[in-house]
């Protein structure tokens, strides 16, 4: 059909005339469908119309869409709203989005559909008469075979359900008409009926799993309830058990933990040959101690022996013998003492070194154990580090009501810098923050790495005007000093986010407000520090 039998300003009557005669004079059979394409094409409508049937299918789709991960659950929310407000192309944007960020790549069959479609149109010929999915909802189709095949396939749990949803795909690249539409929808429907009982199923699993796994530790605890240390490892795991798992973060504290431990271990191995060595000493001390007592004892007989054959004799020459027998005696056990307080000096010294290098080492070992509130790569607090020292901070606040600002920090175009220069460029970008985070705050400051490119920063005793003139600074220090990569000067700038605490407030909600100005400053053009409400 040729351009001039579209005209936008025809009344609908006219152009219902004209779409019947368009049907006859092509021979296309009166389906809905072909009606409504023909019918939109004269009347010159936009492209985003499709039939009533895809529609139910995007429906449904967005319906049964899986959530279980942050990703999905994005995804399932965008396809929502374009559904609310009848916008396929919004539609069909989200799941492109979704793709990408999956790492689908679109493959030929999607450009072949294209090609078919455009080749369809009324201005070439023909319309086939037993094709009842228009081009736009075979791209959408195509893209709903890509994600059952490419990622839902690859992330159930089961052999079974991962074949049933590659079985869906191929369904799904076949459908030529509104029987085979159908069939397909209810195939789908069952299927994300088993998809959602199995994602319940390893929920329950799971919550199964940290049950035990806290009750191993609760009896643990108990058992070693005079090791104030272990007590406090236990703690700590706990807490991490209990938050939001995610696998890289998981993964990360994996190797970070194992390498503490292996240092734990020499320290411990040292500290057990301490207090044997102390143990030893103690023991020839006992020893050394009942060895005087013996001498001396025996040395009290012989006096007593000599006095009573003194009281017998009364020539002097036999007086002045015993006397010599009793010098000889004498000299001998001061001897002997002489040696013990030697032997007792020699082990108080060596009991008080053992005791240092026992305090010594029991203070490494706490210093290991802190570790664990510290981010590997930058040196400063994580998140559990931080949330340690909010408690104690927003306490003292509350106790001396005193003003507390927390901020939260975020590398502006982080994902780009990685993809364009790689990951250890990103890392050492956050290292250059931290850098000049520190040459800025004061020492009383709490700076940590709350997750990802992202800071947090609590600033005690300091109102919200100073806090955001302290982030200020810090800002204006990034944009004065390069961050150099290859010799080539990179300028890494950061938004940023600062709420001042309300007494009773909880730490969820003062980051929701300072994440919330976070969010404001990145919308109004990054480089930026906002104030939260």
């Amino acid at each position: 059909m040729s351009q001039d039998t579209k005209d936008t300003n025809l009344n609908p009557s006219v152009i219902a005339r004209e779409t019947l005669k368009q049907l006859a004079i092509l021979k296309i059979s009166p389906t809905p469908d072909n009606y409504h394409k023909l019918y939109d094409q004269i009347a010159g409508n936009p492209e985003n119309q499709i039939s009533a049937i895809t529609a139910k299918l995007l429906i449904e789709l967005a319906k049964e869409f899986p959530r279980h991960t942050p990703t999905l659950l994005n995804c399932a929310n965008s396809l929502e709203q374009a559904v609310n407000e009848k916008n396929w192309l919004k539609y069909k944007t989200a799941l492109v989005k979704f793709a990408t960020t999956e790492n689908i790549t679109i493959n030929s069959t999607t450009l072949a559909v294209q090609a078919k479609v455009q080749s369809s149109q009324p201005d070439s010929g023909a319309i086939k008469q037993d094709n009842e999915i228009s081009g736009y909802t075979g791209q959408l189709l195509d893209l709903l075979a890509q994600m059952l095949e490419n990622i839902v396939a690859k992330q159930v749990n089961g052999e079974t359900l991962a074949e049933e949803a590659r079985s869906l795909a191929s369904q799904v690249r076949e459908i030529q008409n509104k029987p085979e539409m159908d069939q397909f929808i209810v195939h789908f429907q069952q299927f994300c009926v088993k998809l959602e009982l199995s994602n319940q199923c390893e929920a329950s699993l799971q919550q199964g799993l940290l049950k035990l796994l806290n009750l191993l530790m609760d009896s643990t605890a108990e058992l070693l309830s005079e090791d104030q240390w272990i007590k406090k490892q236990l703690a700590k795991l706990k807490d991490t058990v209990s938050m939001p798992l995610d696998v890289q973060i998981i993964a990360q504290a994996e190797q970070y933990l194992k390498e503490i431990i292996q240092r734990q271990e020499i320290i411990k191995q040292s500290l057990g040959k301490a207090r044997v060595t102390m143990r030893q000493m103690v023991t020839s001390l006992i020893s050394n101690l009942e060895e005087l007592s013996d001498a001396t004892g025996e040395y009290q007989e012989k006096l007593e022996y000599y006095s009573e054959k003194i009281n017998q004799v009364d020539e002097i020459e036999e007086i002045n013998q015993l006397l010599a027998e009793i010098m000889q005696e004498t000299n001998k056990v001061q001897k002997n003492i002489v040696n013990y307080r030697k032997d007792l000096v020699a082990a108080r010294t060596e009991a008080d070194a053992a005791q240092n290098q026992i305090s010594l080492l029991e203070t490494q070992l706490q210093e290991m154990g802190e570790k664990v509130h510290e981010d590997h790569l930058t040196g400063i607090l994580n998140r559990r580090g931080f949330d340690n020292a909010y408690q104690r901070e927003a306490s003292c606040a509350t106790r001396n009501n005193t003003p507390l600002c927390f901020a939260l920090l975020d590398i502006d175009n982080f994902k780009l810098l990685n993809d364009t220069h790689g990951h250890h460029v990103g890392d050492n970008a956050l290292c250059h923050l931290v850098e000049a985070v520190k040459e800025t705050v004061r020492l009383e400051d709490v700076v940590s790495r709350y997750g990802g490119e992202e800071f947090a920063i609590l600033l005690p005793n300091t109102a919200l005007k100073e806090a955001i003139q302290t982030i200020s600074r810090i800002r204006r220090y990034m944009t004065k000093k390069f961050f150099l990569h290859d010799n080539n000067r990179l300028l890494i700038t950061f938004s940023g986010g600062v709420a001042q605490y309300h007494p009773g407030e909880s730490q969820e909600d003062l980051f929701k407000r300072a994440d919330g100005a976070l969010y404001r400053a990145k919308k109004n053009g990054k480089n930026q520090i906002i104030a939260a409400d």
